[in-house]
């Protein structure tokens, strides 16, 4: 077996450190990143205030958190969201409305009116093969007519990948649901595949495994989601006895097949590597090894995002739910809301509460002051707030949340030829596979077994 460096400390490169071990691998593991393992997945507490810097939940589609808790004795930490946290909301008409969860709250709902409402039903029956760089949006005006594009497809877009629907590519975000469809499948089959085939193969990885209702939902920690990296990094360390070594790596050559990382003082040499680390980072590392995969890599683009936490006596705002969600039609300057405090206890001191807003944009445009005056007067604005925040943070995310663009999919494909030119180097993470911690762990685990199965 080959010695192997991870650059970059992340969900990604840790699930993928982490699993490659459990499941056998004897030789040497460094891990490269001279920040804290987590990455984006950090917990901070400021004023008694539990503030997430990236996604607030982690939303179970896979047996992994509960397998890694369970080897890592972490079980008695993990929260289930609280009940409200099914309340969410979309803003129609300046006002909040509630996304239904079920087919009576559906037909009552405000949210999308009756020919709407006939639109999605007569949807789910329909069989179209939609072209690789059909955006999300199209994808759900041809479905299901513009005005679900607009309150549905919008704010979904928004929500989870900080960018607009029309500037999502369909076939990158939902790759399973796309090839379904191309297959000839109806919407409502290509779904219920796409959940059967996901179940059979976990099932086969964990026998013991099934999803029973209490995996299914959203959960978080006592402490925080950054539980999940810290146990992860601590497994690695103790029982592992892996190198956690914190150096940012400067570039990489290629020698014989074996690959030397350097940093500022420092290089070292790799049989294998594996970058857990964003392509706009990436793209310079690689530059004088391989110029044409450095310039390929600088292709990815990025959703630039900005958080604004506010703390409110609850006497002046007390949220209730999830969150909300705003679609572009509606004109805020704010993308949505989480209702932080709602949805895990001790996440705002006694009598507060914790909201997380999204405001997207070029960070360097505003000021944090700019920013949290946009978010406040939001909120005042559809919850008729009076008062002043008791506490205010802002985060910016540079260089943003993974786009995956119209050509996103080409993008891949012409990136993993050239990466298929360097034997034994691998790109793990968001850029690359699927959006939130759940999908990290999973990119982790399905890249240690490809590792494993080149060395069987």
């Amino acid at each position: 077996m080959s010695n192997i460096a991870i650059v970059g400390a992340g969900i990604s490169g840790l699930s993928t450190a982490y699993f490659l071990k459990e499941n056998g691998y004897q030789r040497q593991i460094d891990i490269y990143d001279p920040a804290e393992p987590g990455g984006k997945v950090q917990t901070l507490r400021e004023n008694g205030f539990v503030l997430e810097t990236g996604p607030e939940t982690y939303l179970v589609r896979n047996p992994l958190l509960f397998h890694t808790a369970k080897q890592e004795q972490y079980e008695s930490q993990i929260l289930k969201a609280n009940q409200v946290g099914k309340k969410r909301f979309i803003v129609r008409e300046g006002s909040p409305q509630q996304v239904p969860s079920g087919p009576l709250s559906f037909i009552s709902s405000s949210l999308i009116y009756l020919p709407q409402k006939i639109a999605l039903a007569s949807a789910m029956g329909k069989k179209a093969a939609p072209w690789e760089k059909m955006s999300f949006f199209d994808f759900v005006k041809h479905f299901a007519g513009e005005t679900n594009a607009e309150y549905l497809a919008s704010p979904f877009s928004r929500g989870v990948y900080g960018c607009e629907a029309e500037d999502l590519e369909f076939s990158a975000a939902f790759p399973q649901l796309y090839a379904n469809l191309r297959s000839g499948l109806s919407l409502a089959a290509s779904v219920k595949k796409m959940a059967a085939d996901r179940k059979e193969y976990w099932s086969g990885k964990f026998p013991s495994y099934e999803f029973t209702s209490r995996e299914r939902g959203m959960y978080s920690f006592a402490e925080g989601l950054a539980t999940l990296p810290k146990a992860l990094a601590k497994a690695l360390r103790e029982k592992y006895s892996t190198n956690f070594i914190s150096q940012r790596i400067a570039s990489v050559e290629k020698s014989n097949g074996k690959y030397s990382l350097k940093w500022n003082g420092g290089s070292r040499m790799y049989d294998r590597v594996v970058w857990a680390i964003q392509a706009k980072h990436l793209s310079p590392i690689v530059q004088k090894m391989d110029e044409q995969l450095s310039v390929h890599l600088s292709g990815m683009r990025y959703s630039p995002v900005n958080v604004v936490f506010h703390g409110w006596d609850s006497k002046i705002f007390k949220p209730n739910g999830f969150g909300f969600l705003v679609p572009r039609k509606e004109k805020f300057s704010i993308m949505g809301t989480l209702f932080s405090s709602s949805l895990f206890p001790g996440r705002a001191p006694e009598g507060q509460s914790l909201t997380k807003t999204m405001v997207k944009g070029d960070a360097s445009v505003f000021s944090d002051s700019d920013l949290s005056e946009m978010a406040e007067e939001s909120l005042k604005r559809l919850f008729s707030i009076h008062g002043k925040p008791s506490f205010s943070k802002v985060l910016r995310h540079e260089p943003g949340i993974p786009l995956y663009f119209s050509g996103y999919s080409e993008w891949k494909r012409e990136l993993m030829g050239l990466m298929d030119q360097h034997s034994g180097m691998h790109v793990t993470g968001w850029d690359y596979h699927g959006m939130g911690i759940p999908d990290a762990l999973e990119g982790g685990y399905k890249l240690s077994e490809a590792i494993l199965g080149e060395h069987a």
